[in-house]
């Protein structure tokens, strides 16, 4: 039922409403009571029913059902009703029943501030036309429409409880103006009610396009133990556990359980996923790429301390107090900063027990040992740049003493003691001296392995009782054999010996049965005659035996009186290495090398390993020659396989030599007539060296292909040139004129002559 307000000059209104079933006649009584009433009678069924509303005296209304309002509602102190339905109350609505509004409240005077029912299921609370505050069914919102609007929550004490700074997109416990997305000034206690193990909770943290998942990037978790006792565990790489502080307060870093041998201590562990581990420590001073900074590190099973920095690994005990250095050029100090050049310093401490003591495990081990290969040294060192050696022990197991060249020995026994100088400009010698003393004169013992002396005077050294060494056996007399020196090697095979028989010496190298002065005998050879009497050396040997030379640039054998021109001589020059000359047991003799580039057989013939040649041939064929083919270099399809060093162009028409010298070149071609001779043809077979005709066309006689047609021709051509390296040659034909022929045989060769 529609209704009016009508309002009258006495303060009265009053309710029109059209006389319609089920809603009829609103009566507004005529009284003066404390409130105005209205009536509206409903008429249902013959039953009239009145539903009163109440307006008193401070302006209040009272409702008993809904308000229904198209418009606007204002509360105003007026006491007018406008034409299109605003009600103005002068004070207070009181409303028993529902009020319907159709979009939002206005605050008198203040139009941009409302509540507002913009659709179903929401309330918007706006202020200065921006809308702070949204309800929904599901959720409320503050700054919905992404307003600078702060939001806190004051508690008894603290006025910034809670607060979202939206300007900055900040959140702030018990912080007025917080500093980060989440700022908060105390504690932050994360909890769970849970009683089994691996519980708990965790801060994650997660960069992901186009929004976020249940996935995340890192995470730190706080995992339950026991009620009182829990473990963090740290992901990164997505959800994989990186480091591990259990609640004993060990730290694994790669592993999930740090452990030493004794659990009952804490333990950072470093374990890498791979054969290696690396612990890296940088500063500000190293810099922090991976070529900077100190690591421990573990590779394999190989243990790693790493200073990357050209500077110092320095130990300490008891305080500051440092013990051992490794400076950055390899140098160790021991008790010492290792400043004196020095790979391996040690500075005794001052007790009373000695600077280094080494002990084996056995006494058949060594103590003091160098690598095999190295010599052990030992000397004095200046304490800046200088040593100076007193004694070593090289790597054949040789011994010098003040000598730092140790004289050519077998590996086993050798001593060697340098001499020394006196001060007086009178270097001494006797490296191993036994006998009396020196007792005076001006000669000094001579420097050599072993002395053996008495008295030294001017007479000389081979007086009686002078450095001598005398070597006899027992009836020296020349007809009892012996040997004054015998040198056999730990097999007791002879190496080196000195025979004397029937008043004859003779040194004998692996041999103890000299035949001439001098036998060297490499491996005896069996079945062969005893040495010529007439020579005085001999040379034995199973295979490969013989005598080798070494000079800068020459050596000579030479025969008989080297003053006499008859005398004959073999003069051996050389610049390199290679095999110069060889005359074999079959009368073969080979100048250069063993590949016997120059050979002289024993027929006396010669060969040239090396001579470049070049033999070219064609098969019969049907081709043609007519006058086009005159200056066209003729091909040839086949080359022998002795050619060599020669080369010749893909159609085998060009030859060109490697090196320089006179060749002889020949060439034959032939083949049938097709047409009769013509008049004026005078056919030439001539040579081109680098393209020009060489010698002249003129020395290459005029020729014929016949007379009659089927008639077999043959050319030649022969001639001797002086190439260089690199000069090429071809054959051609000249002067063919309308004479017509066929090809059969082609051959070309040429060679080196000198």
């Amino acid at each position: 039922m529609a209704l009016k307000l009508k309002g009258s000059t006495s303060g009265f209104v009053g309710l029109d409403a059209p006389a319609v079933a089920g809603n009829n006649t609103l009566i507004l009584p005529e009284n003066a009571g404390s409130a105005f009433q209205l009536f509206a009678n409903d008429i249902t069924a013959g039953v009239t029913t009145f539903t009163t509303v109440t307006v008193n005296r401070n302006g209040d209304l009272t409702v008993p059902g809904t308000i229904s309002i198209g418009g606007t509602l204002t509360y105003e102190d007026v006491t007018n009703v406008d034409s299109v339905g605003i009600i103005t109350a002068r004070s207070t609505i009181d409303a028993q029943g529902d009020v319907s509004i159709a979009d939002k409240i206005i605050h008198t005077g203040d139009t941009d501030t409302s509540i507002r029912f913009s659709q179903d299921d929401q309330i918007q609370f706006e202020t200065a036309g921006v809308e702070r505050l949204e309800i929904r069914a599901a959720e409320t919102v503050f700054n919905d429409t992404g307003a600078d609007t702060d939001f806190r929550i004051e508690s008894d004490s603290q006025s910034h409880m809670f607060f979202v700074d939206g300007g900055n997109n900040r959140i702030g416990v018990n912080v007025d103006t917080p500093l980060e997305t989440l700022h908060t000034k105390g504690s932050l206690y994360l909890t769970l009610n849970g009683s089994n193990a691996n519980e708990g909770n965790a801060i994650k943290f997660q960069t992901k396009t186009g929004g976020f998942d249940t996935n995340y990037g890192a995470a730190i978790h706080g995992l339950r133990v026991g009620d009182a006792s829990s473990y963090l565990r740290f992901d990164t790489g997505g959800q994989t556990e990186r480091m591990r502080i259990t609640s004993a307060g060990s730290v694994g870093i790669g592993t999930n359980n740090p452990t030493v041998g004794n659990t009952a201590y804490p333990v950072v562990q470093v374990h890498g996923t791979s054969t290696n581990a690396y612990f890296k420590l940088t500063n500000s001073t190293t810099g922090v790429t991976s070529s900077d900074g100190v690591e421990l590190s573990l590779s394999g099973s190989d243990a790693f301390l790493t200073n990357r920095e050209s500077a110092n690994i320095i130990f300490r005990t008891a305080g500051s107090n440092e013990r051992l250095r490794i400076t950055s050029s390899g140098s160790v100090g021991i008790g010492t900063i290792a400043a004196r050049g020095a790979t391996l310093e040690v500075q005794d401490i001052g007790a009373t027990g000695p600077c280094l003591l080494l002990a084996g495990a056995s006494s058949s081990e060594g103590d003091i040992v160098v690598p095999t290969g190295q010599d052990l040294n030992i000397g004095h060192w200046n304490n800046v740049d200088t040593f100076t050696e007193r004694l070593r022990i090289n790597s054949a197991g040789q011994v010098g003493i003040n000598t730092t060249t140790i004289v050519s020995g077998n590996n086993y026994a050798t001593v060697h003691i340098g001499g020394s100088s006196d001060g007086g400009g009178n270097d001494g010698g006797g490296n191993v001296f036994i006998g009396n003393v020196f007792g005076g004169g001006s000669i000094n013992p001579k420097n050599a392995q072993l002395t053996l002396g008495g008295r030294h005077n001017n007479t000389g050294y081979n007086d009686n009782g002078q450095i001598k060494l005398y070597i006899t056996g027992s009836n020296n007399d020349g007809t009892v054999e012996h040997f004054p020196l015998y040198v056999e090697d730990e097999n007791a095979a002879i190496q080196m010996c000195g025979r004397q028989k029937d008043q004859n010496f003779s040194f004998g190298v692996k041999t103890a049965a000299p035949e001439l002065s001098l036998h060297v005998r490499d491996g005896a050879l069996s079945g062969r005659d005893l040495a010529n009497s007439n020579c005085d050396a001999l040379l034995e040997g199973t295979s490969t035996t013989g005598i080798q030379f070494f000079s800068g640039d020459q050596v000579q054998l030479r025969f008989g009186d080297a003053a006499s021109t008859a005398a004959g001589a073999i003069i051996y020059q050389h610049t390199d290495d290679q095999f110069k000359l060889n005359y074999s047991s079959s009368g073969t003799l080979t100048i250069n090398n063993s590949s016997q580039r120059v050979k002289v057989d024993a027929n006396g013939y010669v060969h040239l390993s090396a001579q470049p040649i070049m033999h070219a041939y064609g098969n019969a064929s049907s081709g043609s020659i007519e006058s086009s083919d005159n200056g066209v270099p003729i091909p040839f399809d086949s080359k022998s396989s002795f050619s060599r060093g020669i080369t010749d162009s893909n159609s085998r028409s060009r030859f060109t030599v490697p090196v320089a010298g006179i060749y002889h070149i020949h060439c034959t071609i032939g083949g049938s007539l097709t047409t009769s001779t013509q008049s004026g043809d005078g056919v030439e077979l001539e040579f081109k060296k680098n393209g020009s005709t060489f010698p002249a066309s003129s020395h290459f006689p005029a020729e014929t292909f016949g007379s009659d047609s089927g008639q077999e021709w043959s050319l030649n051509a022969t001639c001797v040139m002086e190439l260089a390296a690199n000069d090429y040659i071809e054959a051609v034909l000249e002067n063919i004129g309308s004479t017509t022929a066929s090809w059969g045989h082609r051959y070309f060769i040429m060679y080196k002559i000198m």
